[in-house]
């Protein structure tokens, strides 16, 4: 990518370092578990299985010190939550070149957030989850991560249309056609994002901000036996539009359905919101409900704007049609929407 900050993903390495700063013994298997930014490799050792976090390098000291401070509240709340493991040093965070890293026990379960019986415990648990954070850990300051998967309709149509006129120029070596085809998708995100803005700007002040997970549900959040066990990277956490978190948890789970706009169980996401209002002192407001579908409808539209990031973004974005189809139908049914989650209240 374009800014120096944005590093690849780290590659396995060898890890035999690991054996003396915790005092494994001899590492006998590494899998690499997946996970668009972090390497989360999987070891086995003699004293256990283990998953090592590998952080890309803009990721700080400071910025991982403090989630650890939040996740410890969690975990001593009864979430959870996994917590790192100190080395002999007593560290918690260590460094190998320039990556941070830390290593966590290896959770045994049997799948994740994947049935709607699991997404109505995962809802519940998001309810209490933002009860905690938006009461408990208000004196953590924390500061933003430098990516994650949000940003507000003003900052998306600034970077879209960044990502237009880069493309605009693109060089000769780019088929005209494509760039044709990415010039039409970054003008209708556009066109959605102006919408989208003027939206926001009648409602944003109606929706609570607090402290959020960032990336919750799907394989974050694991099970065994129908029970979550483990909620699992924080790397995305600030704070947000809470309704956010659940526009992009919902986002996620019904595009696993199948595209957006043939998904038959929208009526269902009224059932997800009953779990998560019964579970919490802090219920979803009328106006946060009613927000919903344009919280939704923003998520597809970040991986648009953010295309402004990669050296060609004309290469990226015609990659991304099905997120500028789904985004469409949203907001066009987003009146429709809104009446049926609000039953939910």
């Amino acid at each position: 990518m374009k800014q120096d900050g944005y590093a690849p993903r780290a590659q396995l390495c060898d890890v035999s370092f690991l054996s003396g700063q915790y005092r494994l013994g001899s590492v006998s298997l590494v899998r690499d578990l997946g996970g668009a930014y972090n390497l989360n490799p999987l070891l086995q050792t003699e004293r256990g299985k283990y998953v090592l976090r590998l952080y890309r390098p803009w990721v700080t000291q400071l910025r991982l010190s403090q989630q650890h401070q939040v996740k410890r509240l969690l975990a001593h709340a009864g979430f959870p939550v996994p917590l790192p493991l100190p080395a002999i040093s007593g560290e918690t965070i260590l460094r190998n070149h320039d990556h941070l890293l830390e290593l966590e026990p290896f959770i045994a379960h049997d799948g994740e957030a994947d049935t709607w019986e699991r997404n109505g415990i995962a809802f519940s648990l998001l309810g209490n989850l933002h009860a905690f954070l938006g009461t408990e850990a208000t004196n953590i300051h924390l500061i933003d991560p430098v990516v994650s998967n949000y940003g507000t309709p003003e900052m998306l149509l600034a970077w879209t249309r960044q990502a237009a006129e880069e493309s605009s120029q693109s060089p000769q070596q780019i088929k005209a056609q494509q760039t044709r085809q990415a010039l039409s998708l970054y003008t209708e995100a556009m066109q959605m994002l102006i919408t989208l803005q003027e939206q926001w700007d009648k409602t944003q002040e109606q929706l609570p901000r607090q402290l959020t997970h960032g990336d919750y549900g799907g394989g974050n959040l694991l099970f065994l036996h129908e029970q979550p066990v483990a909620m699992l990277d924080f790397d995305f956490m600030r704070i947000r539009k809470r309704v956010f978190e659940l526009a992009y948890t919902l986002y996620w789970w019904l595009g696993k359905q199948g595209h957006i706009a043939a998904v038959s169980c929208w009526h269902r996401v009224k059932e997800l919101l009953a779990f998560y209002n019964e579970a919490t002192f802090m219920p979803l407001t009328v106006q946060e409900i009613r927000a919903l579908p344009l919280e939704m409808a923003r998520v597809p539209l970040y991986w648009i704007a953010e295309t402004h990031l990669f050296p060609n973004p004309a290469n990226e974005v015609i990659k991304h049609v099905e997120k500028i189809t789904d985004a469409h139908w949203i907001l066009e049914h987003a009146s429709q929407l809104a009446d049926l989650f609000v039953q939910a209240v």
